[in-house]
């Protein structure tokens, strides 16, 4: 056995094989690729549990119990995606991150890798970001119905649409809990869904199996200091999936979640969305908009047509927001440099939304 530059363990093979090649037979091998498959931190990788909409609820609750995290197959209609990424990529394609754009898998241009907080990565991310088709996929009726069956009656879609994009050799998300940064209830569903093809070797997203039990785990500070790492151990297990277009990883606010890294030649390109019920608690960070954005009308100022009927759709309706904003003043009060800034433009963005906290 030995380990090539995916990251992927490989038993003996000819040394005529190169790692690309090899990497793409093992992920032909379906469960052969589980035996030999290893993460970035030399643990071994399990499978996520995987279901579909028409094993039901029982089948779904179940996972959503003990695993905290499993993967919803179909759960989108894979020519919606494709046209969703067919977008998307238009913008990347302009900006030269693409070499190859066929077949669904944008090759990336690795000479214009870039990544936040890069002023060039936020330019062409702002115009790929703002596209209608990906803020309007938390709104299929598969989603309200998957909601549903997790006990969500009055399904609230977070308008906080995160697109990802990710070049070979990026720095991949480190492990966290969404609750950390969202707040409002730890009832709240994240859904992470890549736009196309993913492989274990494009970097999806890989899970804690039953880590939500835990409750909030302990936490550093991640490389770079944007997000509050959760600290993980040798004897915790990472279970990861190859995923399709139209497929989601579904999980709890509490699972400890990172990214795999991208070691293929493609952009990794995936949203990730987070479901509520409407009697639940919102925290008001949850309606800034995406980052990269400065306001919400940045997002909105192409939208035309029938897509405008999602813009500003939390207007009227939405969760109670807590903090209020009388509990905002006195927070930011309180507050200083950094965090002061930050709760300013909340309240700024409740008061140009004219939302009422």
């Amino acid at each position: 056995r030995d380990r090539d530059v995916t990251g992927v363990q490989t038993c003996a093979l000819p040394i005529c094989y190169k790692p690309a090649m090899l990497c793409r037979l093992i992920a032909d091998y379906g469960e052969l690729s589980w035996m030999m498959a290893a993460d970035h931190r030399g643990g071994r990788l399990s499978e996520l549990p995987s279901v579909r909409m028409q094993d039901g609820e029982e089948a779904i609750l179940r996972q959503f119990g003990t695993a905290g995290s499993f993967v919803v197959r179909n759960l989108f209609d894979s020519q919606q995606i494709s046209a969703v990424r067919s977008a998307v990529v238009a913008h990347l394609d302009a900006a030269s991150w693409v070499d190859d754009a066929r077949g669904g898998m944008p090759r990336a241009n690795v000479d214009m890798r870039c990544e936040i907080p890069d002023p060039a990565y936020l330019r062409t991310y702002r115009r790929a970001a703002a596209e209608p088709g990906l803020h309007q996929l938390p709104h299929s009726d598969n989603v309200r119905l998957l909601g549903r069956m997790l006990g969500i009656d009055h399904l609230f879609p977070i308008p906080r649409v995160v697109l990802r994009i990710v070049f070979p050799g990026a720095t991949p998300t480190h492990p966290h809990q969404d609750w950390t940064t969202v707040q409002g209830t730890q009832s709240t569903v994240t859904m992470w869904v890549p736009l196309m093809r993913c492989d274990l070797s494009a970097g999806p997203i890989a899970t804690i199996t039953g880590s939500h039990r835990r409750g909030e785990w302990t936490r550093g500070s991640a490389p770079g200091g944007d997000i509050d790492e959760v600290i993980t151990g040798d004897h915790d297990s990472w279970s990861a999936a190859p995923l399709d277009a139209g497929d989601a990883v579904v999980f709890r606010s509490l699972t400890v979640h990172r990214a795999l890294p991208n070691n293929s030649d493609c952009l990794r390109l995936s949203i990730d969305f987070r479901i509520q019920d409407m009697s639940q608690p919102l925290h008001p960070g949850s309606l800034l908009p995406p980052e990269g954005f400065r306001a919400w009308d940045d997002v909105y100022k192409r939208w035309t047509g029938e897509d405008r009927k999602y813009a500003y759709f939390w207007r009227g309706q939405h969760p109670p927001i807590r903090p209020s904003a009388t509990e905002l003043a006195v927070v930011i009060d309180g507050s200083t440099g950094i965090a002061k800034k930050h709760f300013e433009r909340i309240v700024k963005n409740l008061t140009e939304c004219g939302v009422t906290a």
